[in-house]
């Protein structure tokens, strides 16, 4: 496959403008870029799809995610709204989950996946719940991600809140579906170990899971310190902060995730950075939970290269870096900030990020770099060069419709249609799985 004609965004290590650019696909990876003309006399009998001019980038990355989310969308609480986020959880989130069975787990993982495509996101690191059906459910997300095309990371949730029983089985999921991954070795699956929270996490139940993870060399995927309940429980009983506590059971690593970090502290932070942790930022599941705004000005002077994800509030990234970059300002009271920090973390770290979780390279344009190519409908009022290319970004590329989404060299979206799914059917099945979930709350 060539793709030709296109304004290529290449992200090796700093953001480029390559006009009138060529990226030529071999199976699913970046076999060479260059000018069209150039790539032409090369690659005469590839396939090809014409750019026409439009925006040719990486796929962009969603580093925390909880695609089980998605029948929170239309649902009615029936308790008195909650009032903080401890209240959140109880009467939102840890219903939700409870109800889900196979066909809700799979459902709801199928719509967020169309959406990733839509809105052009191709990689998610994922984080899952689903009490009532544990054993085997990173499969059945694996089998939606599989039949939508999205390059995905699992883990399963482990947590104290569902008894020692639920906490044991959430441990052998997270261990059999590691183990499955490093198996098959497939570029499209990887495998995290799922933690919920300090909150919600013995000591007893750390230490099992550490001993289960042993010598399979893993990262963690934790949410961390969102919000001051967490902080305050940890404090209260181990007398250590959330980081310092996850630190002692050796949790914290280059391939650990840790989401939030919204009340976090300095001598945190310097821990976060000494270990190499991936820290995610989710500016609007925070400002929804209103739980706090991540101090990510501090973050990035303690040289912490954080990523950015939705914590499945939806699957646009663009949403999310267009609120990052708002929301610091306002708090800050400093028009001149924030920008480039959320730019570095949806371009530079994601990628990063994803690179170490897949291990595999992932979101560049770059020679032997995984093709998993956005195509936008971005055509500039102004001069697109390297010097005004934040600038585009920020007021222009970032609302552009994604005309074409290619994951793993495969074309999924042409011209805004997706190839292989019938997205109206799924959400047709979707609404009466959801209807007699619903029931049981």
């Amino acid at each position: 496959m060539l793709i030709i004609n296109g304004t290529l965004i290449t992200n090796d290590n700093t953001l480029k403008v390559f006009p009138n650019g060529a990226i030529s696909i071999e199976k699913n990876l970046i076999q060479d870029l260059g000018k069209t003309s150039d790539l032409l006399k090369k690659y005469p009998d590839k396939e090809i799809i014409d750019a026409e001019g439009k925006i040719v980038m990486p796929g962009l990355i969603n580093s925390h995610m909880h695609l089980y989310s998605t029948f929170a969308s239309g649902l009615i609480i029936k308790d008195k709204p909650p009032k903080n986020f401890i209240e959140i959880l109880k009467k939102l989130w840890w219903k939700l989950d409870t109800i889900l069975d196979e066909k809700g787990i799979y459902f709801s993982a199928l719509l967020p996946l169309i959406n990733c495509i839509k809105f052009g996101t191709t990689s998610i690191i994922d984080h899952h719940s689903s009490p009532s059906f544990i054993s085997g459910s990173l499969n059945v997300i694996a089998e939606a991600s599989t039949k939508i095309g999205i390059r995905t990371s699992l883990c399963y949730e482990t947590t104290d809140r569902n008894g020692i029983r639920g906490a044991d089985e959430g441990i052998k999921e997270n261990l059999r579906f590691i183990q499955r991954c490093k198996k098959e070795n497939n570029p499209m699956l990887s495998a995290l170990f799922g933690l919920h929270a300090n909150l919600t996490l013995s000591d007893k139940t750390l230490f099992k899971c550490i001993e289960a993870v042993d010598d399979l060399r893993c990262g963690f995927h934790i949410h961390l310190s969102e919000d001051k309940a967490d902080e305050q429980n940890s404090n209260k009983k181990y007398n250590l902060s959330c980081t310092k506590r996850l630190n002692t059971f050796g949790i914290l690593n280059e391939k650990t995730v840790t989401a939030h970090c919204v009340h976090i502290s300095k001598d945190d932070m310097k821990l976060l950075r000494k270990s190499h942790t991936n820290v995610v930022h989710n500016p609007r599941s925070n400002m929804n939970n209103a739980v706090g705004t991540a101090k990510i000005i501090d973050w990035k002077k303690h040289n912490i290269k954080f990523g950015l994800g939705t914590d499945g509030i939806s699957s646009s990234m663009w949403d999310e870096f267009k609120t990052g970059i708002l929301i610091h300002k306002i708090v800050n009271q400093n028009p001149n900030i924030a920008s480039s920090e959320i730019i570095e973390a949806l371009f530079l770290n994601n990628p990063v990020i994803a690179s170490k979780i897949f291990n595999q390279n992932v979101g560049k344009l770059k020679k032997n770099y995984l093709a998993d190519i956005v195509i936008l409908d971005y055509y500039p009022p102004t001069t697109l060069s390297d010097e005004t290319l934040i600038s585009h970004l920020l007021f222009g590329i970032c609302n552009a419709p994604v005309d074409t989404t290619i994951i793993n060299g495969k074309v999924l979206m042409r011209n805004k249609e997706l190839l292989y799914i019938d997205e109206q059917q799924i959400a047709t099945e979707a609404q009466s799985v959801a209807k007699t979930l619903i029931h049981k709350l």
